[in-house]
């Protein structure tokens, strides 16, 4: 894979979840979709937008890191992103509570223009490895698939199936 087909890809998955959500509402964004890193009680889909946006702000961290120091080693990458997970998504619902509709689609658009801005200017061997995309870019990739069939789908009401996954879904 190249830095092209990489952003292509990228820019591909984050289609699928942003043409589904393009036309929400409140009361599309108020209903539960659950996910897999929901509580016992699920996610709304807003708060599931609003997950995904987060994890893309917390891969936007390893960004900046990696701008300033293209050679940290990847358990200090893996530190920052990665570390305290459980704990960072159980505490999803409260950081999300109160969030209006359109900031819920403004901040699911502007964490991905931030973030692949912020990829854009990054070498390349910060993003690929042997032609696979390193594992700390999985909010932007494999997440895509984490929620988008079990649980945005469903919860919106649109039929499940999308275009062949180019990646494994694991990003690598």
């Amino acid at each position: 894979m190249t830095r092209d087909e990489l952003m292509a890809e990228i820019d591909r998955r984050w289609h699928l979840v942003d043409d589904l959500v393009a036309d929400a509402d409140l009361e599309h964004l108020s209903r539960v979709a659950g996910g897999p890193e929901a509580p016992p009680q699920g996610w709304t889909v807003g708060e599931v937008l609003l997950h995904m946006a987060s994890w893309k702000r917390k891969a936007l961290d390893v960004a900046r890191l990696l701008e300033n120091d293209p050679d940290a080693p990847d358990e200090e990458v893996n530190k920052l992103l990665f570390s305290d997970w459980r704990r960072y998504n159980k505490g999803h619902r409260d950081r999300s509570r109160g969030v209006q509709s359109d900031a819920i689609l403004t901040e699911h658009r502007a964490a991905h223009a931030e973030l692949v801005a912020a990829l854009a200017a990054l070498p390349e061997r910060c993003l690929l490895s042997a032609g696979t995309p390193r594992g700390w870019l999985r909010p932007l990739m494999a997440h895509t698939f984490d929620h988008l069939d079990p649980d945005l789908r469903p919860a919106l009401g649109k039929s499940v199936g999308h275009q062949s996954r180019r990646l494994d879904d694991s990003g690598t």
